[in-house]
């Protein structure tokens, strides 16, 4: 599955591609499905800056029927990042914490010019695999998957949209 998430935000720029490369951390006040990002490692060569961060979302975040099988540890991993700072963007690609091949979701986010500061462009390629769940059935697993896919890809989607949404909260608060 793959979706594009694009919205603009209140920064110019260079301020927004400095948020996003450099600075994600200071938005999770202003992220309400995400408890923490800490930055495990950096490297910099040149223009290119490869970046990798621990994400841990908030268990708040996982609706009520999927929350036995959803566990705090599932719900963290790990973004590797490589970013441009001539092309304003940045590949990546997202590591389940707890190891085991749970999905596969990588993508591409753009920081690109717009009349009110910037345009923030997510382009997310998801795959679930929930046979790879612990404690999901697996004859269960690839009759529910494009279902599973759906809902996972719906949530992500509005979480990538909230993170545009919390980049202009953040920006407002520095006004």
């Amino acid at each position: 599955m793959q979706f594009v998430i694009s919205d603009p935000i209140p920064l110019s720029e260079e301020e927004a591609f400095t948020l996003m490369r450099d600075q994600m951390s200071t938005l999770v006040p202003y992220m309400p499905d995400t408890d923490s990002i800490e930055e495990l490692s950096r490297e910099e060569e040149g223009d290119v800056v490869k970046v990798v961060k621990r994400w841990q979302a908030s268990p708040q975040s996982v609706p009520k029927a999927l929350q036995k099988l959803i566990t705090p540890e599932l719900m963290s991993w790990r973004d590797h990042a490589t970013w441009s700072s001539e092309q304003k963007s940045g590949t990546w690609e997202l590591e389940a914490m707890t190891g085991g091949d749970l999905f596969s979701c990588s993508g591409v986010t753009a920081i690109k010019p717009h009349p009110q500061g910037a345009l923030l462009e997510i382009t997310v390629n998801l795959d679930i695999y929930p046979e790879n769940l612990p404690g999901v059935p697996k004859l269960l697993a690839k009759t529910i998957r494009g279902q599973v896919e759906k809902f996972i890809g719906q949530i992500l989607s509005d979480n990538m949209r909230q993170l545009a949404q919390s980049v202009t909260r953040y920006a407002d608060s520095k006004r």
